[in-house]
């Protein structure tokens, strides 16, 4: 794990109190009849506390339904992703307190190493709450921690054992809209020719001019692009674009319902 980590942009810390805040949702989803809801996060509530309460129930008064159903539908899509991958490596970056690691399974019996990958403060109150928890997870883990907005981040991802001649299954799960255009330009370009082997996927959650216009986004988003398949299509990736409320439709959880 790397030691050190120099913030670009101070304020961008901040991004740790949205992970709460999402560990808080994850909680809600969490908390319903095992019948219907759509996940189980038995972490959520721990790595939520009382900052991620306050989070949502300060900005927003309490979480509406459609706010509630759209993270869970969210979560639900990459849980699906992940568990229809058999890649032998996985990398999360801007992982922030993301469990998938603890709480979901491998797909194959080989073993698998996983990299998450951010600010040191996240890792640091994640991995003791997770200890605490007796939480354990099934795959050969690696916390990373650098500023993925600054130069000589890959070494650090290299250093910690990622095999960049590896096919690997990323996962960018509210990132890159906290980047700005020049800083998401920079992360593509590397990923795409430095660390992401033939044969490697990836799954992104990215918010539009329509989303931004539409929901009330935390002021630390800088990044919407109005067609997103063909911006990253430039930096070589293709794939399909799902709208969150075709999902909803898709999981039988409307948003407004």
């Amino acid at each position: 794990m790397a030691t050190t980590c120099s913030h670009k942009d101070e304020s961008r810390k901040s991004v740790s109190v949205t992970a709460h805040g999402v560990a808080f949702m994850r909680s809600l989803e969490s908390s319903i009849d095992p019948e219907v809801r759509m996940f189980h996060d038995p972490y959520a509530v721990a790595l939520a506390g009382e900052a991620g309460k306050s989070f949502v129930v300060d900005k927003h008064g309490m979480p509406s339904v459609p706010m509630i159903n759209g993270m869970s539908v969210r979560t639900k899509r990459i849980d699906d992703a992940f568990e229809s991958n058999s890649l032998k490596q996985i990398c999360v970056f801007g992982a922030g307190l993301c469990t998938r690691a603890w709480r979901l399974k491998k797909t194959t019996i080989e073993p698998v190493s996983y990299f998450e990958v951010d600010f040191p403060e996240v890792f640091a109150f994640k991995l003791s709450t997770l200890k605490d928890a007796n939480a354990v997870s099934e795959f050969d883990y690696h916390a990373v921690e650098t500023d993925l907005s600054v130069q000589g981040w890959p070494d650090h991802l290299i250093a910690a054992g990622f095999d960049p001649k590896v096919p690997t299954f990323f996962i960018l799960e509210g990132f890159v809209n906290y980047l700005t255009l020049e800083e998401v330009t920079s992360f593509f370009t590397v990923l795409s020719t430095t660390l992401a082997a033939k044969g490697s996927t990836l799954v992104m959650t990215c918010a539009t001019p329509v989303t931004q216009a539409s929901v009330n986004m935390h002021n630390m988003h800088r990044f919407f692009p109005e067609n997103p398949m063909e911006f990253f299509g430039q930096f070589g990736w293709s794939g399909k674009q799902e709208l969150v409320e075709d999902l909803a439709l898709g999981y039988n959880r409307p948003l407004d319902e």
